[in-house]
């Protein structure tokens, strides 16, 4: 389906959805349902540096997932906005919370159930792999052929390979054709994590 024709045709609250995956005991520190454009995207940047401020390593691969995860909702989102600069952007949601020992992001947008078998089929094979086969499976991923989403989906290898955790997903569905996507993320705070 051509993006541009899903523009603005759901009626689904993807913040709600998000929220009912939350932990009860989370502080939430952001939330936003809307457009992912560029300047969004820095704007949030700016906040996690203000919510991160005592471990330079914790927030700096907080940073680079969010940095992964929100271009794909820009790129990627079946529900699209044209904003005031005539440019068309993905629709999603996020929230950024915290916990005791760490910091969660959970981030969704709607996605084509043709796309969508692709996506979990991916997820699970990334979910398979230990880490220096994701590093093999990332350079395979690079040298397929350029136009294809791939690139979302080198994405998702990165995102495993800083978080060292499996890809946490949620899918509910939406239509006979979409379904909302989510992936949530935790980094510890004192990132003594486990490896894959």
């Amino acid at each position: 389906m051509d993006k541009e024709l899903v523009k603005n045709s759901f009626d689904i609250d993807q913040l709600g959805l998000i929220k009912q995956l939350i932990p009860e005991n989370a502080k939430i520190l952001l939330e936003y349902e809307g457009p992912f454009s560029k300047e969004i995207i820095r704007l949030f940047s700016l906040k996690i540096s203000e919510f991160i401020k005592t471990n330079s390593q914790v927030y700096k691969k907080f940073f680079y997932v969010f940095i992964e995860l929100a271009q794909n909702v820009k790129e990627y989102s079946d529900w699209r906005s044209t904003l005031e600069d005539g440019k068309n952007y993905g629709v999603g949601a996020l929230i950024i919370g915290e916990l005791d020992d760490r910091f969660i992001l959970y981030i969704g947008n709607v996605v084509n159930n043709k796309d969508l078998e692709v996506l979990k089929k991916k997820c699970e094979i990334i979910n398979s792999l230990d880490r220096e086969s994701l590093r093999l499976f990332k350079r395979q991923q690079r040298n397929l052929i350029p136009g294809t989403n791939q690139n979302a989906h080198i994405g998702l290898i990165m995102v495993a390979l800083t978080t060292r955790k499996k890809l946490d997903i949620d899918i509910k569905p939406i239509d006979e054709n979409h379904s909302f996507f989510t992936l949530k993320i935790s980094i510890q705070k004192n990132f003594k994590q486990t490896s894959n």
